[in-house]
């Protein structure tokens, strides 16, 4: 049988050589069975739990042109942490005649009563999951009340790594057992002139133009990443960020010396397993003060948060009258047409009054799509028009969404423009080429600004 391997480690933290480790038991085992190997693919620092791992994904594309007969794992874990995803994809395994091998666990779909092992392996996995994310939960919150950073990244501070001498690693390096945080002089100049100018007038758009004119550095654009993306620049939603979650330039209180852990949580949507941010409850927030971190003066937040919440209210009021007077012209138009409708009873019957009678109810129709409350997921709508006008409302409001460095909260957040089925198609030289399912490429231009931009801040 033609063999394909498949592994996996989901932190940054553990070797790469992790990889090489399970390939090496894989190995042992072909060599026993005498099954010639035909693919090598892996996942780095990526977790089980998400089903859009490119060589995972990969793996299943092979697996439904069958060049292959058994995929060999060291565990099955490192195929899946999730249950759900677990059973879909042995279902369709199975069906395409494809056996799965666990090497170190003992798994094998060709052998009888695989099912009951596997259901228990699996509920294992997931439960193992769980107990990992809280341990790591436990520690970042420990790191964190001793003063240290939990991780993350934040425009204008460099974190700066605390070794302890005494324990080294594999390598002969000492450990590193903490991360404190501190003030990036260069950068910081920058987040005070972002302040300056938005306190004097400007919109978050007119800075980002005016610093990539500059050539400043954009957030995240000297940042060591994996996935090698490149920063293409300074976006507004990076400047104004998210109020809620407290986020973005202009809404972090770690600028004036405040430090807010713990806001957010990352939740899957259980109908599209995309991962995304939930506010926690505020009585969960650790909040820290810590003026040796302050960047932006008292004076000059002040006047900048002043000036946002007398944008967000005038906003507010802004669609409060465009609603009142939408309704009054809809309420005068009913009258009209009462009023028409009544003469041509009365015998009064014309082109004329037909003509305005068909105009005002046309009106009448137009208004009253307007009002109705936006289409659910799934029934079909009109996309453009709805893009163009959340892209307006965007603007008007200075609002734009922020992404996650996994992107999954993007594809959430685009999910309704680009339909909800994007095939990823594996290419001859190992990357992945997306392809929507529906034609609505030509979207992407309305939203190009803000897709691809790097991030500014840590996620709490």
């Amino acid at each position: 049988m033609r063999a394909a391997f498949y592994a996996r480690y989901s932190s940054e933290n553990q070797r790469e050589a992790s990889i090489e480790d399970q390939f090496r038991n894989c190995d042992r085992a072909c060599e026993r069975y005498g099954w010639p190997v035909v693919a090598r693919l892996s996942d780095e620092a990526l977790s089980g739990t998400k089903n859009d791992r490119p060589g995972y994904l990969a793996l299943l594309a092979a697996a439904k042109r069958r060049e292959f007969d058994v995929i060999v794992v060291d565990e099955v874990s490192r195929l899946w942490r999730d249950q759900e995803e677990q059973w879909r994809a042995v279902k369709r395994l199975e069906f395409l005649g494809i056996h799965i091998l666990g090497v170190s666990d003992g798994i094998n779909t060709q052998a009888g009563g695989y099912r009951l092992l596997l259901s228990i392996r699996g509920a294992m996995n997931e439960e193992a999951r769980r107990e990992i994310a809280w341990r790591t939960h436990r520690g970042q919150e420990g790191q964190v009340r001793k003063g240290f950073i939990s991780g993350g990244r934040l425009y204008g501070y460099r974190n700066v790594p605390i070794e302890n001498a005494a324990q080294r690693d594999h390598l002969g390096r000492a450990i590193v057992v903490a991360v404190r945080r501190e003030i990036d002089p260069e950068q910081a100049k920058w987040v005070v002139w972002i302040y300056e100018r938005y306190a004097d007038g400007w919109n978050p758009r007119r800075i980002a133009d005016e610093l990539n004119r500059m050539d400043v550095p954009s957030p995240g654009s000297t940042w060591l990443r994996k996935d090698k993306r490149r920063c293409r620049g300074w976006a507004a939603s990076s400047i104004y960020g998210d109020q809620k979650r407290g986020f973005g330039i202009l809404f972090n209180p770690l600028y004036a010396g405040q430090y807010v852990w713990n806001r957010t949580k990352r939740v899957v949507n259980p109908e599209t397993s995309g991962r995304q941010h939930a506010l926690r409850p505020q009585s969960e927030w650790l909040e820290q003060e810590v003026p040796e971190l302050r960047i932006v003066p008292e004076d000059l937040w002040e006047r900048v948060q002043i000036r946002r919440e007398r944008q967000h209210e005038a906003s507010k009021n802004m669609r409060a009258e465009d609603n009142s007077a939408t309704m009054r012209r809809l309420e005068s138009i009913q009258k009209e047409i009462a009023n028409i409708v009544a003469a041509i009873k009365a015998g009064a019957f014309s082109t004329v009054l037909q003509g305005e009678l068909a105009q005002l109810e046309s009106e009448r129709d137009r208004i009253q799509q307007s009002l109705k409350p936006p289409k659910k997921k799934g029934e079909i709508v009109n996309l453009v028009p709805e893009a163009v006008e959340r892209y307006r409302e965007a603007i008007e409001q200075l609002e734009t969404f922020a992404l996650e460095e996994d992107m999954s909260e993007a594809r959430e957040i685009i999910r309704p423009l680009l339909g909800d089925e994007v095939k990823l198609v594996p290419t001859a030289d190992g990357h992945l080429d997306a392809e929507l399912a529906t034609p609505y490429s030509g979207l992407l231009k309305l939203i190009a600004a803000n897709i691809g931009k790097c991030g500014t801040e840590e996620r709490t």
